[in-house]
């Protein structure tokens, strides 16, 4: 039996995530990105929800990096793990274990944006790792160059299959869209969906995102409760998602919660994204900021539903044999040593 410590940040961790579905009593997973599932697997495995470090923790670590308070949170694991980088900096203050793992998301595309500081902390972090992990098979290398003599394994992401469960396909012209981190385009995507409006003039749109100037004539939606999202994927013929250049794979989540529920995905091209969805079988992959390309590939399910309701069973099935917590845990599991 090996223990095993998952540390969280607390701003989304498991309390958050259990408030997250309280309002309907529905969420996917029991934890975030379903890490409670390495219990199925004969790990003994708690989790940890850490606030940010005060300033004296965190100057403390700059001074000394290996630094671990003693009696943080009792007995150390034998093994620590973060989803990321930002989980990570916390957890090597107060659950430093005897072999610490992380993901990895942001810091090859931090560099791009050439945020400087915020690369140079989250590096000095991650070469405190025993080794890393990442989503992409794209981020490998670069990770590799960046962290010389830290192991990186790929890792494929999953969701929770029963949570997002197939749903009949729908008859209606309803497009939606999920999404607004920082490498979201919704430039491309407003000018793609004017398009479609314009072919289409019974098609609806549902579209979340974090931009300042969305068009009046779409459905701008809120944050929502994950049974929220879950009824929209519900109503949609086709769903949406794109993306500026990154290595993080960003938008893969929303395309596998498409594809579980039985909705083909359109979706712009990004390193790593054919690990997740197979151009003309799950979906349509298209070239990043070219909105008639997404334009076209929206209006072709739109027309060929039966096309549409194929593509949405296909990517169903890859997802329950590909893309499950279960699966992802037991590769992970494999990863860090632990069976």
């Amino acid at each position: 039996m090996h223990d095993l410590k998952v540390c969280y940040d607390a701003e989304r961790g498991v309390e958050r995530w259990a408030e997250a579905g309280a309002t309907d009593g529905r969420a996917p997973d029991l934890w975030p990105y379903g890490l409670h599932r390495f219990a199925e697997l004969g790990v003994d495995v708690t989790h940890t929800d850490n606030p940010p470090l005060t300033t004296s923790e965190a100057l403390r670590q700059l001074v000394s990096p290996s630094y671990r308070r003693d009696g943080a949170g009792g007995p150390p694991a034998q093994v620590s793990i973060a989803w990321d980088e930002g989980a990570a900096k916390r957890l090597l203050v107060r659950d430093r274990s005897e072999r610490n793992h992380c993901g990895v998301i942001w810091v090859n595309d931090m560099t791009k944006r050439t945020d400087p500081p915020l690369v140079w902390d989250a590096r000095r972090v991650l070469l405190q790792m025993d080794s890393v992990w990442c989503l992409s098979r794209a981020q490998v290398g670069p990770l590799e160059e960046l962290l010389p003599g830290i192991r990186v394994d790929p890792l494929l992401f999953g969701i929770d299959p029963d949570f997002f469960a197939a749903r009949d396909y729908p008859d209606s012209q309803a497009v939606c869209s999920f999404g607004g981190d920082r490498h979201r385009d919704p430039d491309t995507l407003f000018a793609a969906l004017e398009r479609v409006r314009q072919s289409h003039p019974h098609a609806t749109f549902d579209v979340q995102s974090t931009s300042t100037t969305p068009p009046e004539w779409l459905t701008l939606l809120p944050r929502m409760s994950p049974s929220g999202v879950l009824d929209v994927y519900a109503r949609s013929a086709v769903v949406v998602v794109t993306t500026r250049s990154n290595l993080h794979v960003s938008g893969m989540t929303v395309a596998l919660e498409a594809m579980a529920t039985g909705r083909p995905v359109v979706i712009t091209d990004s390193p790593g994204m054919d690990d997740y969805v197979q151009d003309g079988v799950t979906g349509a992959v298209v070239p990043s900021g070219d909105d008639a390309a997404v334009a076209a590939a929206v209006s072709r399910y739109l027309d060929d539903p039966a096309l549409a309701a194929e593509h949405g069973r296909n990517g169903r099935r890859l997802v329950e044999s590909t893309f499950t917590t279960a699966r992802m845990c037991a590769d992970l599991a494999t990863i860090l040593g632990l069976r």
